[in-house]
């Protein structure tokens, strides 16, 4: 570590911040293989481009490097370079979510054979010393607040990380592993959002949503799916319910935002 004398404050949530460190961390560490040095660093500078004084937490690792065709990819939700089942492409794009969500941005330096270079930049804030240990304010996207929003799918890392990003953004996420699951939260007590996978073992997603209209008429609900093939979906979902794969955290945050704000029942197309 490399850590600033200086203690600069930035204005964050603390364990979304761990878990933004960690994802890097982890990330160093499987590109390094068997060897290699990880170094965290912590500093203030003044933003190139006048944005002011921020916080910058970096990650280096002495790994292999990432390609220039690929810089521009890493951030993207469902994208990664590791072999099938050693990863979910889904660590770089929630640091990304979280730094963003905080007010702040994220860059990448790296050259192939030179290792790389990950930065998370938070504005800087002062605080008092009373306040050191008062956790940020979360809000809520878009005003609304104290929404509860279930998420089911069956690829837990999936499911982490689009809970990760609602939980971020200040909603109260309650997490099912399949379709089943998802329908016995709704029995006991019906959230204010549905958010289900398409592609899941048992219950599919448009099966889970012709269900769950029947037990709750009124509730919003998105699909999200991967497939080329839209025609099951198209049946019972509109068009601004379908969220897509891979998708970017903005793409998530505007479909919830849309759903909770209309929440007209949709009719069921036979």
């Amino acid at each position: 570590t490399r850590l600033s004398t200086q203690e600069p404050w930035a204005m964050a949530d603390a364990h979304q911040l761990e878990l933004a460190l960690l994802n890097l961390a982890i990330n160093a560490r499987d590109a390094m293989g068997d060897r290699g040095t990880l170094m965290i660093e912590s500093a203030e500078r003044l933003a190139a481009d006048g944005q002011g004084m921020f916080v910058v937490i970096s990650v280096t690792d002495t790994g292999p490097g990432i390609p220039p065709h690929l810089l521009e990819k890493v951030f993207d939700p469902f994208f990664t370079t590791k072999p099938v089942g050693k990863g979910t492409g889904l660590g770089l794009s929630q640091v990304y979510g979280i730094a963003k969500q905080s007010g702040g941005f994220v860059r990448i330096d790296s050259q192939e054979g030179q290792g790389a270079t990950i930065e998370i930049w938070l504005r800087s804030s002062s605080a008092e010393p009373e306040e050191k240990h008062a956790p940020a304010p979360v809000r809520p996207a878009n005003g609304v607040a104290q929404a509860r929003i279930l998420v089911a799918d069956d690829d837990g890392g999936v499911r982490t990380f689009i809970c990760d990003c609602l939980r971020a953004a200040g909603y109260e996420v309650i997490e099912a592993a399949d379709g089943q699951e998802a329908l016995q939260f709704l029995t006991q007590q019906a959230p204010d959002l549905l958010i289900v996978d398409f592609a899941m073992p048992g219950l599919n997603g448009v099966d889970v949503v012709k269900r769950a209209r029947q037990q709750v008429p009124d509730l919003p609900i998105i699909l999200a799916t991967g497939y080329a093939d839209m025609k099951a979906v198209e049946a019972v979902m509109a068009p601004d319910r379908i969220l897509r794969k891979p998708f970017r955290v903005d793409d998530l945050e505007a479909a919830v935002a849309l759903a909770l704000g209309q929440t007209e029942q949709a009719e069921i197309e036979k």
